[in-house]
């Protein structure tokens, strides 16, 4: 039994550290909790990122060439949280069987 909590307790060590890598890479994208709002003025179509900050909605203008990659980052930043969201579960599950094995 010593031999299986050492495999989880290296399991949970890497989870952890593999989970802070992705904060990290988090950091670096834009906010999600908004989204891309296309408005058309004087028959011009212009992107914002619209978001709120506390209780006021605020908008950011992305510029055309920008908006490729921008959309990029948010997906990038979605694909990101649901992996964080399973490194989640997995340390879960490893607590409860170091839980049981002690």
């Amino acid at each position: 039994m010593p031999y299986i909590l050492g495999v989880l307790e290296e399991e949970q060590e890497r989870l952890i550290s593999q989970k802070n890598d992705y904060l990290e890479i988090l950091k670096e994208l834009p906010r999600v909790g908004g989204s891309v709002v296309e408005k058309k003025i004087s028959g011009h179509i212009y992107h914002y990122f619209s978001y709120r900050e506390g209780n006021k909605v605020k908008t950011d203008y992305i510029k055309k060439k920008d908006l490729e990659e921008f959309q990029k980052k948010v997906a990038e930043r979605e694909r990101i949280r649901r992996i964080i969201a399973g490194i989640d579960s997995d340390l879960l599950v490893i607590e409860k069987a170091m839980k049981r094995g002690k």
